[in-house]
């Protein structure tokens, strides 16, 4: 509602998103339950070039950098690009993800890269996840009851 209502060029209730403030979407936390602040505690670099969304994790022990919730045996971290094109209604999403790692192994550095070229429209968002997994006799069940796994919007443009 921020961004809507921040458009200036348009008349109370004919405001539109692609008219407004597109960097207050910037930090944008994705779930109530469960900040990526609260969830993550290492540095994360992020780079923002023309041609990609970049983001990069040095080496860390989960039990030490991650709330790991009960139950998990692995995680798994997510850079999402989505791109909008308000004129046509088009969209388009992008995602790199690291390898499914396990909580009791160090992880050795992340480095995940969102191509841009393929973002359609002028709007692009870009999301940084965690999710957590555990693996039962090789299959992957998610531990998706919405307390634990963390997304946030860490980078914006209009372009």
């Amino acid at each position: 509602m921020k961004v809507l209502k921040s458009d200036l060029l348009n008349n109370r209730g004919e405001r539109m998103v692609r008219a407004g403030d597109w960097s207050l979407m910037k930090d944008l936390e994705l779930n109530a339950s469960s900040s990526l602040g609260s969830t993550l505690f290492m540095d994360i670099t992020y780079t923002d070039s023309p041609a990609s969304w970049d983001v990069g994790i040095g080496a860390f022990a989960p039990q030490d950098f991650v709330a790991v919730p009960q139950g998990a045996t692995h995680l798994r971290i997510t850079a999402t690009g989505v791109g909008l094109d308000f004129e046509t209604g088009g969209r388009s999403v992008q995602v790199v993800s690291s390898d499914l790692l396990p909580v009791i192994d160090p992880a050795d550095a992340i480095s995940l890269s969102v191509p841009k070229a393929s973002l359609v429209g002028a709007h692009r968002a870009f999301v940084l996840s965690v999710e957590f997994v555990q693996m039962v006799n090789s299959n992957e069940y998610s531990i998706n009851n919405g307390a634990h796994n963390a997304a946030k919007i860490t980078g914006v443009e209009q372009v």
